[in-house]
C-alpha cells in the first residue's frame, strides 16, 4: 500500500474539517493509499511553512492561492461534490507512488 502525508488547507470549522478528512482517508484507502492527513484552517494560519517538513502535498479546499514549497492540489470537489474529485485522486495517487 502506498503512503502519503497530506495537509488539508481551507477555511472551515473543525467539525467540517474532520468530516472531510475522514471522507478523504476512506476514499484513498479504497485506492490502496494509506494517508496521514492533517487539517489547517486558513483563517487561523496563513504561514504553511511550519507544516512543510511533515507533509508531502497540500490539498487546497479554498479559493486562496497558497504560498508553500509543497505541491498544491485543488480539492474543492471535496467540499462541493458536483465539482468532481477524479483529478484530485489521480494526482494524489501519482505523488504517493
Amino acid at each position: 500500500m502506498a503512503g502519503i502525508s497530506i495537509l488539508l488547507a481551507g477555511g472551515m470549522k473543525q467539525d467540517k474539517a474532520e468530516k472531510v478528512v475522514q471522507a478523504l482517508q476512506k476514499a484513498l484507502k479504497e485506492r490502496k493509499i494509506d494517508a496521514k492527513i492533517d487539517a489547517v484552517n486558513l483563517f487561523e494560519v496563513t504561514d504553511l511553512s511550519g507544516y512543510e517538513k511533515d507533509h508531502d502535498v497540500v490539498v487546497n479546499v479554498s479559493t486562496k492561492n497558497l504560498s508553500t514549497s509543497l505541491p498544491v492540489i485543488q480539492g474543492l470537489g471535496l467540499m462541493y461534490p458536483w465539482m468532481g474529485t477524479d483529478e484530485l485522486y489521480k494526482k494524489i495517487s501519482e505523488l504517493a507512488g
